[in-house]
């Protein structure tokens, strides 16, 4: 069964849809201030616009709908310009290695990770939260969590003193103006939380595309595109209620720096979430942990104590990280490698296989077998201890022989069919060598 696109025309044309999306679209698309204009969404924007507009079609009346109606309004300042050339000039520029304590205070934005002297080598992301976003960066890049491929990159371009952040844009936080407006005795249901947090992501996310799809940044991977978190929704959640239902014991909110107490008692984890203006998954991700991430709300570095058990004193580790060495090449640095392939090097490491268009092709040639005999196993799962060990210096015994395996970091595998439109290696020839030169 084909499924039909998603017009934007018929979403804004449609009677039923309510008229603070409709204004709040329409002046995202007609706004001249911005760096590069909006001029149609993309297949995910319509996907998410299209649930949003569901969201709140679903409300009854009363304060909550009356809230979305006054306030949901497009509001939206540029703080970048874009010159000729191609630099950037920020209004601000600020040193990603400070304590955020002392940064500008800001909301909702469109950010960019860079170095101190290269406007033209950079990273671009948008946040709901803007100061918490940038805070789990700092955790990534300088040692508390497990890295990402922008952290890679970003410190494969620069020096950790040179790293920066500065805003292309940035525009209110609707979850947090609800939170301060509504009535004090009103209790957020789970589905309005949900709500409230699709609106204030979707303009950042319009706007980071847009940018991105314009301005092709050196350490974004531009193929692939903006992606929002709610795609679907289910009214029935509009009658479960965060406090009651989470199953949570009750906790407490500590400054990681003093060990004040700055909240006591909150009766779950999910109401913490709301006084920090925090998603569930942030807080689970450091509940009891002693060393805390920077809360926006109380300008300092917090931890979530869950009441009557002790805290964890280790640092936070998602997964061990390996000492490994980075494998070194005699054709050429790793980043010099053909983009968006894979290669398998012999002992000598001049001798190769390949190229592969991604780690499930590697697996068919070097380790056919392992395939055939896990025939309801993914060839995505089984592929992983290829992935594990690629640009690392480990020779590892497969059925084809003992191999490196490489790939350039910049630009790793693509993951879908190089058949498919979206592939950056569509309708080109494949690399017949590892180095150009």
């Amino acid at each position: 069964m084909t499924t039909m696109p998603i017009m934007l025309s018929d979403l804004l044309n449609d009677a039923n849809t309510p008229k603070c999306i409709v204004d709040l679209v329409s002046q995202l698309l007609s706004d001249s201030t911005q760096l590069v204009q909006v001029k149609e969404l993309t297949p995910h924007a319509l996907k998410a616009l299209k649930t949003l507009i569901e969201m709140i079609s679903s409300l009854p009346e009363g304060p909550f709908l009356d809230f979305l109606n006054n306030y949901v309004k497009y509001s939206v300042t540029p703080e970048a310009s874009i010159c000729a050339d191609g630099q950037l000039i920020f209004n601000s520029v600020q040193d990603l290695n400070s304590n955020l304590k002392n940064s500008m205070a800001v909301d909702s934005s469109v950010y960019c990770l860079s170095g101190i002297s290269d406007t033209l080598n950079y990273y671009i992301g948008s946040a709901s939260n803007t100061l918490n976003r940038i805070s789990q960066h700092q955790d990534c890049l300088f040692g508390n969590r497990v890295k990402e491929s922008v952290h890679i990159r970003l410190l494969q371009s620069f020096s950790e003193k040179e790293l920066t952040w500065s805003l292309f844009y940035t525009m209110n936080n609707i979850y947090k103006i609800a939170l301060s407006l509504l009535p004090t005795s009103y209790e957020l249901s789970f589905g309005e939380t949900q709500i409230l947090r699709a609106i204030t992501e979707f303009v950042p996310r319009v706007l980071e595309q847009s940018l991105i799809a314009e301005l092709k940044p050196t350490l974004n991977s531009i193929y692939n595109p903006v992606l929002f978190t709610y795609n679907n929704w289910d009214p029935a959640f509009l009658n479960v209620y965060d406090y009651a239902t989470d199953g949570s014991h009750a906790v407490q909110i500590i400054s990681a720096e003093t060990g004040e107490i700055l909240r006591s008692k909150i009766s779950s984890i999910s109401q913490a979430c709301d006084i920090l203006n925090i998603s569930r998954n942030m807080a689970n991700r450091y509940l009891n942990n002693d060393y805390g991430f920077f809360s926006t709300v109380f300008g300092c570095r917090i931890i979530i104590s869950v009441i009557g058990i002790t805290l964890v004193t280790n640092k936070i580790v998602h997964r061990a990280s390996v000492n490994y060495p980075t494998l070194t090449l005699p054709g050429g640095a790793l980043s010099d490698l053909a983009p968006y392939l894979v290669w398998a090097f012999k002992a000598n490491k001049t001798d190769f296989i390949g190229p592969f268009v991604n780690y499930t092709q590697a697996l068919r040639v070097l380790e056919p077998t392992k395939l055939a005999n896990n025939p309801n196993s993914s060839p995505s799962n089984l592929s992983k201890p290829i992935k594990r060990f690629a640009n690392y210096e480990v020779l590892r015994n497969y059925e084809l022989g003992e191999f490196y395996i490489a790939t350039n970091p910049l630009f790793p595998p693509y993951a879908s069919n190089p058949d498919s439109p979206k592939s950056p290696l569509y309708g080109k020839p494949l690399a017949t060598k590892p180095f150009s030169k």
